[in-house]
């Protein structure tokens, strides 16, 4: 879709959206700035507002997190609090005040960032957050993954739905490209901020866009990778079911991480599923956040 067909996401797509996700309140908004995560957070707003009358306002909460790594974050930060003062939304700053590493940035500062959300959310009792996630971040992670030699579960890229612990991750913009969202935006006369980083290339996925653009160019079009990324979330979806059975009826966890898992059974099961059943058993008595490849 190109900017001159692109069109402002509408509040009934967007509560279907939420529907099908079983998103209640009260909820979280991760807000950068940027314009996925400010057209979100009006959509958001909207669609509170049409299901809870006044008392919308009670069931939002907009978190920016600061991670220190540019000159400009703290005052962008600031900027956000600003919109969403002017909007009549809750908003709270996360600081990473840790030492940064030299290394590996953009991997340690998500991790960061997540443990960051998820421990505001746990604060204040909200069991879902919303992520900006769109159409071509779902492409361009999808052919990361693949340049990287994933399998099923890293081809279905990002899913609309995870969960970690007692906190939701929802994706209610997967289907949707960027150009809506910045349609979303100058329909409500909203302003965003524009990370410079997003064009460094010394960043792995900014280099992925260049790529991304040719393949365009060939005819591969976000939304074929995003189907394809669906595809792989079925596949994924079945493979995680007999995952589950394989594990219900075949393993026992110990104490002091200790597992044992039935040979018979795990030489029966299909390869994958029993090479999946082993990497939940490791990531479980190593208490580890993902699982081993």
């Amino acid at each position: 879709m190109t900017p001159e067909t692109a069109q402002p996401v509408t509040t009934e797509y967007f509560q279907t959206a939420m529907a099908a996700l079983d998103v209640q309140p009260p909820v979280a908004v991760a807000v950068s700035g940027g314009a996925d995560s400010m057209a979100l957070l009006l959509l958001c707003r909207d669609w509170l507002r049409r299901s809870s009358d006044s008392g919308w306002a009670d069931g939002l909460l907009a978190l920016t997190v600061d991670h220190g790594l540019r000159r400009n974050s703290a005052a962008e930060a600031q900027r956000v609090a600003g919109w969403c003062a002017d909007l009549g939304i809750a908003h709270r700053i996360l600081q990473w005040a840790d030492d940064k590493p030299t290394s590996s940035i953009q991997a340690a500062a998500r991790q960061k960032r997540y443990a960051l959300l998820e421990a505001a959310c746990a604060e204040r009792g909200i069991g879902d957050l919303l992520l900006a996630h769109q159409r071509e971040d779902q492409a361009e992670t999808l052919l990361l993954n693949l340049m990287r030699g994933s399998g099923v579960h890293g081809l279905a890229a990002m899913q609309p739905l995870s969960k970690r612990g007692k906190l939701r991750f929802v994706r209610p913009l997967l289907d949707v490209p960027k150009s809506d969202l910045y349609a979303t935006l100058r329909a409500a006369g909203q302003d965003w901020i524009e990370d410079p980083s997003n064009h460094d290339s010394h960043y792995a996925r900014v280099r992925m866009r260049t790529l991304y653009r040719h393949l365009r160019d060939e005819g591969m079009p976000p939304e074929r990778l995003t189907a394809t990324a669906a595809h792989m979330q079925r596949a994924r979806a079945a493979i995680d079911h007999y995952t589950d059975e394989l594990l219900s009826k075949a393993a026992i966890v110990g104490d002091a991480g200790v597992a044992w898992l039935d040979p018979a059974r795990l030489s029966a099961a299909p390869e994958e599923v029993g090479l999946r059943a082993i990497a939940r058993l490791i990531t479980a008595i190593g208490a580890q956040r993902y699982t081993p490849r």
